[in-house]
């Protein structure tokens, strides 16, 4: 059974699906957060939230006929998370930073859960969004009118392929970025009303009104991968809420001129990157994000042995190497200890920034990984390079 490691903070993690409406114009994230197990508790729960998420990750790749096959290695995966537990937190943690987490393309609200559940163990409350603008493998909503017997019906919204040579895929890819910034910036809405403990929305499965005064809406920063990544620079540029920024493989394409010319000076934004994703004039895009805020005490690092996906939970949930590698999800490194690296990076950045104590620091943990994390890197970037 592939399985997500369990997280190395003090706290054990709790997670439950937040929903704020009917429709498809929802905002849905799966929220974790620290709790207590009760003894004997396994803590943990399914990874592929349902079929429709690996047929569109797989109709992504271009392999919509291995669909079966990646069902029944997906199903296996556990994510070290107890779903729907009640939030109860341990002595010592009054209130919870707030992060808001967007995936790439073709992703999903669990399939980042190594990094969530990392973070909420250090007693962060983590909002991995499900994007509802095409991008996501799949994306689930809810039909407002009941069937016969009153069971709330469970829809899903697809994949929407975009071609390559497509003249107007910057217009629809910024279109999308946009659409998902919103989305970021309504998580952040949604939980300052269950921080008030006047959220409504539907099918809660946990109290919610425990989570009233639990969360410091005066820490909340933004992470994302890839198309997230990008997300992650558009909301620090346009929502000032956000104190702080993770950028992970940022694919820069999406990014327009408004964004940069909003970059905050001052808030700290981290890029991490994979050693074989980048190219000239990405590079330069992320380097043009780095030279608007150079107040804000940003930096780039590169994972050495690393690809694109070394930052989702791919690389880990699909154990057969030969699989894993000939879809790019696993790279040279072992992808445990890239995972590892990376996400101790980025709670020490997020400690940092929100004043908390999380053991080492940043410049710290990359003096003693080497072998695994470089500063900058590997890519010279060529502004004159076009996309």
């Amino acid at each position: 059974m592939s399985k997500i490691p369990k997280p190395t903070g003090p706290f054990q993690v709790g997670s439950t699906d937040i929903v704020s409406s009917y429709g498809k114009e929802r905002c849905l994230f799966r929220l974790f957060y620290p709790t207590r197990l009760a003894a004997g508790s396994s803590g943990s729960s399914v990874w592929l939230p349902d079929s429709q998420y690996a047929y569109g990750f797989m109709d992504y790749s271009g392999a919509g006929w291995l669909t079966c096959l990646a069902k029944s290695i997906l199903r296996s995966a556990r994510i070290p998370a107890a779903l729907d537990a009640d939030l109860d937190l341990p002595e010592g943690l009054d209130k919870l930073p707030v992060i808001v987490f967007s995936h790439g393309l073709a992703g999903y609200r669990t399939c980042y859960s190594t990094i969530c559940t990392e973070l909420a163990s250090h007693g962060m409350a983590v909002a991995s969004l499900e994007h509802g603008d095409g991008s996501a493998a799949a994306a689930c909503y809810f039909k407002e009118s009941p069937s016969e017997d009153g069971h709330i019906m469970k829809k899903y919204m697809g994949f929407q392929k975009v071609k390559s040579d497509d003249p107007e895929i910057h217009e629809i890819r910024n279109t999308q970025l946009y659409s998902r910034t919103s989305d970021c910036s309504a998580a952040l809405d949604l939980l300052t009303k269950v921080n008030n403990g006047n959220f409504e929305g539907i099918r809660n499965q946990v109290d919610i009104l425990k989570f009233k005064g639990k969360l410091d809406m005066n820490k909340c920063a933004v992470v994302g991968h890839s198309f997230g990544g990008a997300t992650a620079a558009a909301s620090i540029s346009k929502d000032s809420r956000f104190c702080a920024a993770a950028c992970l493989d940022l694919w820069a394409f999406p990014l327009d001129d408004d964004v940069f010319a909003n970059i905050p000076p001052t808030r700290p934004i981290l890029f991490i990157n994979s050693e074989t994703f980048h190219w000239p004039s990405n590079m330069a895009k992320i380097e043009r994000i780095l030279n608007a805020n150079k107040e804000g005490k940003s930096r780039m690092l590169t994972l050495l042995g690393s690809v694109h996906q070394s930052q989702s939970d791919f690389s880990l949930v699909v154990d057969i190497a030969c699989l894993a590698k000939a879809f790019g999800l696993r790279g040279p490194g072992d992808p445990l200890a890239v995972a590892q690296v990376g996400n101790k990076i980025l709670v020490a950045f997020l400690g940092t920034h929100f004043c908390l104590s999380f053991g080492k620091n940043v410049d710290v943990l990359v003096e003693e990984n080497t072998h695994i994390v470089m500063r900058g890197t590997n890519i010279v970037s060529n502004a004159e390079v076009q996309e």
